[in-house]
């Protein structure tokens, strides 16, 4: 087995405009430095290499341009042409890991710069140790979670403690809204599975004037159904976990890390 990454870092957000232009989130200040650059020396740290970043085509010169600068030299880039959600950005990254001789591969959002080298590195060592197809980072919502962990899918379970499926909160009835276990998007995927059953994924319009888009948890229930093994690693700091969907979010991200420094 082995494990690349592929970042993404596709998204059209942005908080402000810099010269009349947006200005990627992913490229927003976060400890000193922007938060996609945290995301992929985490990546390195870890020792997985190598890293795909995906993009699109507004802002991924500017992307490829900040992480060269920073040193990060040996990632690879693809587009994803159009706003199609992650699931299919991801497979514009397959090829490129074809070609590298990958055969399992982590996925990471570029917007969720608090994941720790050793929380990556323990995803993938699991991964490899197991050999499922599916391998996921779950939190549990205990006392005192970031409450941004809140619009995260819920995990839900069988009669056991074994993952069904996962389920978005705006699509969870309140049986499945009130499961205490959430998906923060950190996977480590067989590739040959992924690319072959990425298709039953249906595109899901989020009503916002873009293409409906492929997401990448209805895979998780795809794979139960396939009857293929899906294992997870709990996560034990839940602030980890905490990503950046808004300048709230940003902010309190900025004081985490800041906090983490003093300390």
């Amino acid at each position: 087995m082995r494990i690349g990454a592929v970042v993404v870092a596709s998204g059209h957000g942005f908080f402000r405009y810099v010269g009349g232009v947006r200005f990627p989130k992913v490229l927003e200040d976060v400890g000193g430095e922007p938060m996609i650059s945290r995301i992929v020396r985490a990546v390195a740290g870890a020792k997985i290499n190598p890293a795909v970043i995906i993009v699109n085509p507004l802002s991924g010169f500017r992307i490829k341009a900040t992480l060269t600068a920073a040193g990060f030299t040996t990632c690879r880039y693809a587009i994803q042409p159009q706003r199609r959600g992650a699931a299919d950005a991801i497979m514009r990254a397959i090829p490129i890991l074809r070609h590298e001789g990958i055969t399992d591969f982590l996925a990471i959002y570029a917007d969720m710069p608090l994941w720790t080298a050793e929380t990556i590195a323990a995803l993938a060592d699991q991964h490899r140790r197991e050999q499922p197809i599916l391998s996921m980072v779950t939190v549990p919502l205990n006392d005192g979670h970031p409450v941004g962990l809140e619009r995260y899918g819920r995990v839900i379970r069988d009669g056991g403690e074994a993952i069904s499926y996962v389920v978005e909160p705006v699509n969870a009835t309140p049986e499945e809204l009130a499961a205490r276990t959430v998906n923060p998007s950190l996977w480590a995927w067989r590739m040959k599975w992924f690319a072959e059953h990425v298709l039953e994924v249906l595109p899901v319009s989020r009503s916002d004037g873009f293409e409906p888009e492929c997401c990448i948890p209805p895979l998780v229930g795809i794979g139960v159904a396939d009857g293929q093994r899906i294992i997870e690693l709990r996560l034990g700091d839940p602030w980890e976990a905490l990503g950046v969907n808004s300048v709230q979010e940003l902010e309190l991200v900025r004081e985490v890390l800041r906090t983490r420094t003093k300390s």
